[in-house]
């Protein structure tokens, strides 16, 4: 942890110092979001700090405290370009980036690196080209192209997934298949969301962090408070080409007066018409789990009405 606090506190490493221009996606994005104690104002960056340190004792049960103000800002010059992924991971969920790149974090590349090359666009083949190229799944035998209609039906349902789970309670789980799965979703359903909220990915691994951004992208953020009901549903996956990130949908008025927590680093809620009856929210979670996409059975609303 010595080297996450190192990093969080700008320590900035000697090429960083080279090459340090302004963050000004990173800014932005704390600009953008509300301040959790001064209504009509952004988020300050103390404010920032303190979410993003309770976060991290939240999901980890560790203590890191070296992230301040002072930080914060040493991030927006753009003197710490590539924190480390725990933190990385905390700045996503407290400021609502979906990949490190959407808050300005890129891996640092010393002069003379073999590591990322520049792209050669002269031989890429044309969209007609691409449309004619048969899909050839990265296991298979080069001898034997997959049929693109049978890659398709292969992604409609998954057997076997691999979910990871940060839940309300703080606890971090994984299961593996679908009968282990649908018993986690049913526990979480049971799990009163007051402060917190919880998380899952759903793939053929475990969730990580990659340089890209993290993988699986499939994601769902759920608030359950099982006294009222009710539970609510955010999705978020950019492989979907209509909403990549929606919120449940209840058409019914008047809406439920319940208020699920929508980010607990925040305090942000879930807007009153994401609030859908526990049962359906069950239907799509297993849904969601057979398929990695976004259910059918509820409706959706677009994130941008919250």
């Amino acid at each position: 942890m010595a080297r996450d606090d190192e990093r969080a506190s700008g320590h900035e490493t000697h090429t960083q110092k080279q090459s340090a221009e302004p963050n000004v996606k990173f800014r932005t994005a704390r600009e953008s979001t509300p301040s959790a104690t001064t209504p009509g104002y952004s988020m300050s960056r103390a404010e920032l700090a303190e979410a993003v340190n309770k976060y991290l004792w939240h999901t980890t049960k560790k203590v890191y405290n070296a992230l301040d103000a002072r930080a914060i800002g040493r991030y927006e010059r753009g003197q710490i370009q590539w924190p480390t992924a725990v933190y990385r991971t905390a700045f996503r969920a407290v400021l609502g980036g979906q990949t490190d790149s959407d808050l300005g974090f890129y891996p640092i590349v010393r002069e003379g690196s073999t590591a990322r090359v520049p792209i050669d666009t002269s031989s890429k083949p044309s969209p007609e080209e691409i449309q004619h190229t048969e899909c050839v799944p990265s296991n298979a035998p080069l001898t034997v192209p997959a049929s693109p209609l049978n890659m398709a039906e292969q992604h409609e349902e998954h057997e076997r997934p691999i979910v990871t789970a940060s839940l309300t309670t703080g606890v971090v789980r994984v299961t593996h298949g679908m009968q282990e799965s649908v018993r986690l979703i049913d526990e979480v359903l049971t799990l009163d969301h007051v402060d917190w909220e919880t998380t899952l990915y759903v793939g053929d691994v475990e969730y990580h962090s990659t340089e890209r951004g993290p993988y699986p992208n499939h994601q769902l953020r759920i608030s359950v408070r099982p006294s009222a009901g009710f539970a609510a549903l955010n999705y978020t996956d950019h492989d979907d080409p209509e909403m990549p990130v929606a919120n449940s949908h209840n058409p019914t008025n008047p809406h439920p007066a319940v208020d699920l927590i929508f980010g607990g680093a925040t305090g942000k809620v879930f807007p009153r018409t994401a609030a859908i009856p526990i049962g359906e929210a069950r239907e799509a979670l297993r849904e969601w789990l057979r398929t990695w996409k976004r259910p059918t059975c509820i409706e959706w609303q677009s994130y941008d009405v919250y």
